[in-house]
């Protein structure tokens, strides 16, 4: 096989697998919204509370990372023209990528709590600390993940870390 028709094939596979994969995660991610906001006060759990951010951050990833990708397709990327945009959209899927992950770490460690037989432990399973602990998440990983805009720069075409930082 010809080397190419490999991006010839990439295209084909990106246009066609990736937009079947983001039409179903943007279903999908709705339809848990829909499913843990419904819930009544009273059976609401922090668990529930750490699967709704995680869905609510799942569609605003997928948003945010696989809209640019369909857009490049057939356009010129905006990464390579522009410097902010650059910076900006790795930052961003760093840090949703991080809240998507830490969604999952605290609903974990959530059911963790409640299945302990210390009451001071299964205390720390409360909405009230999840809704907290969301909101901490948020903050810190913005500012933990400050350091990409950082160094990200545009070289030959390609919007990279160059020089110290790629070590």
């Amino acid at each position: 096989m010809p080397v190419t028709v490999l991006p010839f094939i990439q295209q084909i596979m990106t246009r066609y697998i990736i937009s079947t994969y983001f039409a179903l995660g943007i279903i999908g991610n709705i339809c848990n919204c829909i499913v843990f906001i419904k819930q009544s006060h009273q059976h609401r759990t922090p668990c529930s509370v750490y699967l709704l951010s995680l869905s609510i951050f799942g569609i605003i990833y997928l948003l945010w990372s696989v809209i640019p990708l369909l857009y490049t397709l057939d356009h010129i990327d905006p990464q390579i023209q522009s410097i902010v945009y650059c910076k900006m959209r790795l930052y961003g899927s760093h840090v949703l990528g991080q809240y998507l992950r830490f969604s999952v770490v605290f609903a974990c460690a959530d059911r963790y709590f409640l299945t302990r037989t210390s009451a001071r432990i299964r205390s720390w399973s409360s909405v009230q600390i999840a809704r907290r602990l969301v909101l901490i998440m948020c903050s810190t990983w913005l500012v933990l993940g400050s350091h990409l805009p950082m160094f990200m720069d545009i070289r030959g075409g390609i919007c990279w870390m160059f020089d110290f930082y790629k070590f």
